[in-house]
């Protein structure tokens, strides 16, 4: 509760309060927030301070105030309630999401032959005409779809996968397991997209809501690509933690060393022909 003897101001106090109610689920994305009045008389302060609380919480994108309707949850909100990917772990998507308390599960929804789109055809490196399998499948946490995939192979590995369980999260370990290609190594783009309407209606969400845009390449012990996949998230369910270090005093100053040695060329050192 609000403590008036706490050198710390009220609406900051009361700011921390609602965000703990929108963290912990109590109030789910699309809840309508309590009037200014009610909050005032339940916390027992001023309505300017209920307003300020609110104005920083909206400032944030927690809520949003719409005219004539009142103040709600943000679909945005909740973000403690998101699956957290490591980068650093691209390998153990399915521990990501058990470590997390969720259970994950794959439906498989096609598998086909046919040329891949053009991006993902050249990463594997293929012919433009060459063919891939394709492997679509949906992806669900405690039973609510998270995400949709699509996963190219190259003929041969593609082919083999298919007496395997196709089902299971990690494709990447069925494919070390069935065609004894070790992958050692990933690489990973992110995008962002909205929501299609068929899209919407796999992923149980709305047209045109946010979703996250996954673009992943995997490489084996020799650096050749054994598949590459598009994989669209809900973005109000789904999201990537880094963990960054901050360079030291050397490293900087080598790396602006080195910036000014590309920027002006030959200007440091006069044999190469400043």
């Amino acid at each position: 509760m609000i403590d008036r003897n706490r050198p710390i101001p009220l609406y900051y106090q009361l700011e921390l309060l609602l965000r703990e109610q929108i963290d912990a689920g109590a109030w789910t994305s699309g809840t309508r927030v309590p009037a200014e009045s009610d909050l005032a008389k339940r916390y027992g302060v001023s309505r300017i301070t209920v307003r300020m609380a609110l104005e920083r919480l909206e400032d944030d994108g927690l809520i949003e105030r719409q005219r004539g309707r009142g103040t709600f949850v943000h679909a945005n909100a909740g973000a403690l309630t998101k699956i957290e990917r490591d980068p650093g772990n691209l390998f153990a998507f399915e521990e990501d999401i058990l470590r997390q308390g969720f259970e994950p599960t794959t439906r498989v929804l096609a598998i086909e032959e046919g040329p891949p789109p053009a991006r993902l055809g050249w990463l594997l490196r293929l012919d433009p005409d060459e063919s891939a399998v394709r492997l679509r499948r949906l992806g669900s946490a405690d039973g609510q779809p998270l995400w949709l995939e699509s996963r190219y192979f190259p003929l041969a590995i593609g082919r083999s996968l298919q007496s395997g369980d196709l089902t299971t999260p990690s494709i990447s370990r069925l494919i070390e397991a069935t065609c004894g290609r070790q992958i050692t190594s990933t690489r990973l783009r992110i995008g962002a997209a909205a929501a299609t309407a068929t899209q919407a209606h796999q992923l149980d969400t709305t047209p045109g809501a946010p979703m996250l845009l996954n673009e992943f390449v995997f490489y084996d012990q020799q650096g050749s690509p054994v598949q590459a996949l598009h994989a669209f998230f809900r973005a109000d369910r789904y999201a990537f933690i880094f963990n960054v270090s901050s360079p030291t005093v050397a490293q900087r100053k080598e790396a602006g060393t080195a910036g000014l040695a590309r920027a002006g060329r030959g200007w440091l050192d006069p044999d190469e022909g400043g």
